[in-house]
């Protein structure tokens, strides 16, 4: 696989206009993301955490 460029994206939040690059993906876990989280946090909100109990991005 070869390196392709990163897809340029744009957002616009009222009247400015944000571009940006995203680059990557990424998950680790939600304490070490959010170290002030608690057990009961985490358990609220099981929608945001992958197969591996962890916090993803794409």
């Amino acid at each position: 696989m070869s390196a392709q460029p990163a897809p340029r994206e744009t957002i616009a939040v009222g009247d400015i206009r944000i571009t940006y690059l995203p680059d990557g993906e990424a998950s680790c876990s939600a304490t070490a993301l959010f170290p002030a989280g608690t057990p009961e946090l985490w358990d609220a909100h099981r929608e945001l955490f992958d197969a591996d109990g962890r916090v993803g991005s794409t």
